[in-house]
C-alpha cells in the first residue's frame, strides 16, 4: 500500500491477503477479521462457545497498526456451528462497498504504542517511501 499527492494503491479488507484485529461491539469479544476473496470477510479464532448473533457489530480493534480503534467493519451475516471445530463460522458482511463508493479517506499506519491525535486534528503527513 502507498499514498501519492494524486491517488493511492490499497488493499481492501475483503482481499484474501488481508486480515486485521476486531472487536464484536456487543459482548467486546476480540477476533480476527480475514478477507474472503470476493466481497466479504470471516472471522476468525471465536470459539464455539461464544455469545454470537446475527446482525451484531463489528469495528476494528486498533491492535494491528493498521486501522484504529473503533471503524465500523461491519456486521455478523450468519453463525454457524460446524459439529466437530473448537471455533464458529462467522461471514461478515462489510460495511462499504468499494465497488459502489465515490469518496474514501485512507488512513496511514497507526503505532499501537503511539497517543491518539486530538479529536479534529489533522494526521500529520508521512513521505511515500
Amino acid at each position: 500500500m502507498a499514498a501519492g499527492e494524486r491517488g493511492a494503491r490499497v488493499q481492501l479488507l475483503s482481499d484474501r491477503t488481508a486480515a486485521t484485529g476486531i472487536l464484536l461491539t456487543r459482548t467486546s469479544r476480540a477476533a480476527v477479521a480475514r478477507g474472503d476473496g470476493a466481497s466479504g470477510a470471516n472471522l476468525q479464532y471465536v470459539p464455539a462457545i461464544a455469545d454470537v448473533a446475527v446482525d451484531d457489530e463489528v469495528t476494528s480493534s486498533g491492535t494491528d497498526g493498521i486501522y484504529p480503534r473503533g471503524l465500523l467493519v461491519g456486521r455478523i451475516g450468519a453463525v454457524r456451528r460446524p459439529g466437530s471445530s473448537l471455533f464458529l463460522e462467522l461471514p461478515v458482511t462489510l460495511a462499504a462497498d468499494p465497488m459502489n463508493e465515490t469518496l474514501v479517506f485512507v488512513f496511514p499506519p497507526v503505532k499501537p504504542d503511539a497517543p491518539a491525535p486530538a479529536s479534529g486534528a489533522p494526521l500529520p503527513a508521512r513521505p511515500s517511501p
